[in-house]
C-alpha cells in the first residue's frame, strides 16, 4: 500500500496545538483512524492515565470517527482524562497530516486482527512519528528504528512503559515529534509500490494455467437453487 509524506509546516502544527488546548510543553499522544475497540482505545487510554502520574506534560489526542461517543466519554472521565484528552472526531483526509505531526508519540495497536495493512499506520509512519504498535507477526517486518512494539499480554503496562521512555527522550522534542523516515519511506513510496505490484503480476502472469478441479463440495452447482447440506 503506497504512504507519503505530506508538507507541513510547523506553524500549521503550532496552530493546530494551540486550537485544540494543548500548551507548548505539552507531550501529546495520538491515536488515528477509526476508533473501534480492535484500535484498543481503552487500552491507549488507561496507559496514557497511568504515565500521567509520572510524567504530568502528557495529553491524549483521539482523531478519527467515533462509533460509540457516549461510552468512550465515560471511558474519559472514569480515568480522569477529561481535561487531558482531545476528541475531534472525523478529521479531514487534506487536514489529517497536520493532526498526525501534531502528536509527539503515536499509539497504534490493533487486536484482534486479521492481518490486514494499516492504512492509517502507514500514514503516521510516513510523518516520522514516534510510534507504539501491537507486536503481531505480520508486522514483523516494520523497522525497528520506526517503531516500538508492546507485547499483547501486557498491553497497558507495556504501553505506559514505551509512552514514558519515549515522552523522556530527549531526541524526542515537545511539537517538533520524530524523524523516522528512512526505510519506512523507501517501502511505501508510491513508486516502490507500483514496482512491487508490476513485479508480482509479471510473476503472475508467467506461471501455467492451473489443472482443472472439482467444483467445490460448499458451493451451489450452476442451476442448482437449494443450498447443499453439509455432513455433520
Amino acid at each position: 500500500m503506497p504512504a507519503a509524506a505530506v508538507p507541513v509546516s510547523p506553524s500549521a502544527v503550532a496552530a493546530l496545538r494551540a486550537r485544540v488546548g494543548f500548551a507548548g510543553g505539552d507531550v501529546i499522544v495520538g491515536v488515528f483512524g477509526l476508533l473501534t475497540p480492535e484500535k484498543r482505545v481503552q487500552t491507549v487510554a488507561r496507559a496514557v492515565a497511568r504515565a500521567a502520574a509520572w510524567d504530568p506534560r502528557l495529553r491524549l489526542l483521539l482523531a478519527g470517527p467515533v462509533p460509540d461517543a457516549p461510552r468512550l466519554a465515560a471511558l474519559l472521565d472514569r480515568l480522569g482524562l477529561r481535561e487531558r484528552a482531545v476528541v475531534t472526531g472525523r478529521v479531514p483526509l487534506a487536514e489529517l497530516a497536520t493532526h498526525i505531526e501534531a502528536a509527539d508519540i503515536v499509539a497504534h495497536l490493533r487486536y484482534p486482527t486479521a492481518r490486514e495493512t494499516s492504512a492509517a499506520l502507514l500514514r503516521v509512519l510516513a510523518q516520522g512519528r514516534a510510534t507504539i504498535v501491537s507486536d503481531l507477526e505480520h508486522q514483523a517486518d516494520l523497522p525497528e528504528d520506526a517503531v516500538v512494539r508492546v507485547d499483547v499480554t501486557d498491553e497497558t503496562g507495556e504501553l505506559a512503559r514505551a509512552i514514558l521512555r519515549l515522552a523522556g527522550d530527549p531526541a524526542l522534542v515537545p511539537g517538533s515529534g520524530r524523524r523516522r523516515l528512512g526505510t519506512c519511506a523507501a517501502r511505501t513510496a508510491p513508486s516502490r509500490v507500483r514496482e512491487a505490484w508490476e513485479d508480482a503480476l509479471e510473476r503472475a502472469r508467467r506461471l501455467p494455467d492451473p489443472g482443472p478441479r472439482d467444483w467445490p463440495g460448499h458451493w451451489p452447482r450452476p442451476g442448482q437453487t437449494s443450498k447443499p447440506r453439509f455432513a455433520t
